[in-house]
């Protein structure tokens, strides 16, 4: 699987954490965040595995 250019987990983390501010941590999705950076949905599964891991690191980084 290809990763894009300039798209790193981190970017992904943090473009959902703004996100997740914006719209609220209930409404965050992969597809809307895709959106956001776009990219194809599929993209974001090469930096996370599933919407609960996106949530989980976003959580970590709130804590961090």
């Amino acid at each position: 699987m290809m990763v894009r250019a300039g798209l790193t987990t981190d970017r992904v983390v943090r473009a959902a954490a703004e996100l997740a501010d914006e719209t609220g941590f209930d409404r965050l999705t992969p597809s809307e965040l895709a959106r956001r950076l776009g990219v194809q949905v599929a993209s974001l599964y090469s930096h996370v595995k599933n919407a609960h891991d996106l949530r989980v690191k976003v959580a970590l980084l709130a804590l961090g």
